[in-house]
């Protein structure tokens, strides 16, 4: 198997439940398993149902694509062939990933400096959660955003309120998220998990509290 690692791991198998395409791949013959490799092997229930309560690491697996197979096959002889030249490459993508995620941290740092400075009344006209669209059901989305807008309406009417009462107003808005979780036939995924921290970040940002204070305060609160 490719190892991008350098040697982390060593050996890894799988066993194909598709029929095997008449093309790029040609039949030469059956080589029986060994009691011990059978062993390894580990049953499609495994993988599928019972992750959680019973290891599959170190097992070959199920694989059902057998044009992922030629790519590692590929991959592989690549790695034990020309190893330098893959090291060079990943190094000179590691070094672009690295400044590419330096240029998006300042800005989104520049973008936080202004929804700071424009204050909770800038985010009423503000659409949430239209990258949904598509990937999670309408309800969800209406839901969700509906939750948004209520918390800003609210804490932008409100004057000479303390930080405390910020923090629970946050805190109480992240609670009735947690409560959507499960509904319309939808339970959150991590991206979905992400972009709701992001919008009531937002949120808590526009009224004064920095990500620090926020983290603290939320994510004892968060359930998803």
């Amino acid at each position: 198997m490719f190892n991008r690692w350098a040697g982390t791991v060593k050996k890894i198998g799988c066993w194909l439940s598709a029929e095997a395409p008449r093309r790029p791949f040609r039949a030469v013959g059956f080589v029986a398993l060994a009691a011990t490799e059978r062993a390894l092997a580990a049953h499609p229930d495994d993988a599928h149902r019972k992750t959680r309560q019973k290891s599959i690491t170190g097992k070959i697996t199920e694989m059902d694509d057998w044009i992922s197979l030629r790519r590692m096959t590929a991959a592989q002889w690549e790695w034990d062939h020309n190893r330098a030249a893959i090291v060079a490459a990943q190094k000179r993508e590691a070094e672009r990933e690295k400044a590419s995620d330096l240029r998006a941290a300042r800005a989104l740092a520049k973008a936080r400096k202004q929804l700071a400075k424009a204050g909770v009344r800038s985010l009423t006209r503000t659409r949430f959660f239209t990258d949904w669209r598509g990937e999670v059901p309408a309800k969800m989305i209406a839901a969700c955003e509906k939750l948004a807008h209520e918390a800003v309406v609210a804490l932008s009417q409100r004057k000479d309120r303390t930080h405390d009462a910020t923090l629970a107003d946050l805190k109480a808005l992240m609670r009735r998220y947690n409560a959507l979780d499960g509904k319309y036939q939808h339970s959150f995924s991590t991206m979905d998990a992400e972009t709701i921290v992001e919008t009531v970040l937002d949120i808590a940002t526009a009224v004064g509290v920095d990500e620090p204070l926020f983290d603290r305060a939320i994510d004892p609160v968060r359930a998803f």
